[in-house]
């Protein structure tokens, strides 16, 4: 007879809160420790306004993310296709669909701007964990520092001029009061998880205690790769860049090729712009050509000319050297 279930297209706010019940559940019967970033959480916390999020983001135990995952699967979430870059871009979380709910699920391995070891940053957030409660089920989330923190850090890596994440940063400088036992644990751990150089921009105008905690020690492949990050704004070049350096031999030919010279898959998932016909691929290509090569020169000499990008107690403010956005590679789909 076939599958005659009724289907139900719940509302995104609805669904959102409805998978966090459901995900903090299987993870607590199942023994498998993640905590629940962004979102709703931060409403609760009163960091941001409410809003309706597209998606519901777990930062995983590094030791319990491939089970996580495994247990998404079995549940019928699938990992969503992604163009090449995806596979750099998204080498911090994978994203997963499901073809009967309207929000993906992002289980993040490591956060960017976390500078120190994974395990490190999840073990000083998992101490500090709190429950909070969505749709009659607790869920363990960051408290309140950790998660304005994270808050920041997901600001400060897409804040270009009048962006969402300029305005929410904004907004977390200037709209939100932190007690003062909340600014010493804010202090504590930035330091504790590598963050106090990556969030300069939102610690620094915030003037906070020195930390009673030892600074981690910071990977400096990760310090490089934000400071790229952040010198990019909102420009995706910096995922090719980063990808190159880190890649060796052949690799990097192959990334460069791609990236110049991307495959049909790629461009039919990059929907900005029409890529049905030969003309219309070889027009979106000829354009990244003469828009990604310049992007990825003035990348480069920013980067190596010393200028962080994110200027210290900079707040919301400009990258040093930032002349606005610049367009070429296009985006990386998110994997």
């Amino acid at each position: 007879m076939g599958d005659t279930t009724p289907r139900t297209h719940l509302p995104l706010a609805a669904a959102i809160v409805l998978v966090h019940a459901w995900c903090g559940t299987q993870l607590e019967a199942s023994g498998l420790r993640g905590l629940f970033i962004k979102g709703p959480a931060l409403a609760q916390q009163g960091l941001r306004p409410d809003r309706i999020s597209s998606d519901v983001d777990i930062l995983a135990c590094p030791d319990d993310f491939d089970d996580i995952c495994a247990l998404l699967r079995e549940s019928g979430w699938m990992p969503r296709p992604s163009a090449y870059a995806g596979d750099f871009y998204d080498d911090h979380s994978i994203t997963f669909v499901h073809e009967e709910w309207p929000c993906d699920i992002d289980v993040h391995r490591r956060y960017p701007g976390f500078l120190a070891d994974p395990g490190i940053v999840f073990e000083r957030l998992w101490a500090d964990r709190v429950a909070l409660t969505f749709a009659h089920v607790e869920c363990w989330t960051c408290d309140r520092p950790a998660n304005a923190l994270i808050m920041a850090l997901h600001g400060l890596r897409g804040a270009s001029d009048g962006s969402r994440h300029q305005r929410e940063l904004a907004h977390l400088l200037e709209e939100v009061t932190l007690a003062e036992d909340e600014r010493q644990r804010l202090s504590d751990v930035a330091a504790a998880t590598g963050a106090t150089l990556s969030a300069d921009g939102y610690l620094g105008p915030l003037g906070l205690p020195p930390s009673r905690e030892l600074h981690a020690p910071v990977d400096p492949n990760a310090l490089r790769a934000w400071h790229l990050r952040l010198s990019a704004k909102d420009t995706p070049v910096w995922v090719w860049l980063d990808a190159y350096r880190q890649a060796r031999g052949v690799r990097r030919v192959q990334i460069i090729a791609r990236a110049l010279w991307p495959s049909r898959n790629d461009l039919e998932m990059d929907a900005t712009r029409p890529t049905a016909t030969v003309g219309q691929r070889l027009r979106v290509r000829m354009a990244r050509l003469s828009g990604g090569i310049p992007a990825a020169v003035r990348l480069l000499v920013r980067s190596r000319s010393g200028g962080r990008a994110t200027p210290p107690h900079g707040g919301v403010g400009r990258p040093r050297g930032a002349n606005g956005p610049e367009r070429g590679l296009s985006e990386p789909t998110a994997g």
